[in-house]
């Protein structure tokens, strides 16, 4: 999913914002067939620059996405 979303805070507010959905989609299983699975998400962060363009945004974004699963999923992939 892609998500572009317009905050009036700080970029260290929108990750906490950001951080907060991680862990609240983390609390959450779902029973499949008798099998409890874990819900995770990993979010790749990028923030507007003057002049960016919606196709180096999606790049950017795209590329911090695919760091975060790298590094361990089920976390924030962020440049700030």
């Amino acid at each position: 999913f892609l998500v572009m979303y317009e905050y009036d805070s700080s970029q260290t507010e929108a990750i906490a914002e950001f951080e907060e959905i991680r862990k609240s989609v983390e609390k959450h299983n779902i029973e499949y067939e008798k099998n409890m699975i874990k819900i995770t998400i990993t979010i790749g962060l990028v923030f507007y620059k003057d002049g960016e363009t919606l196709d180096s945004l999606i790049k950017e974004v795209d590329s911090q996405l695919y760091i975060g699963k790298e590094n361990g999923r089920n976390r924030i992939s962020y440049c700030l």
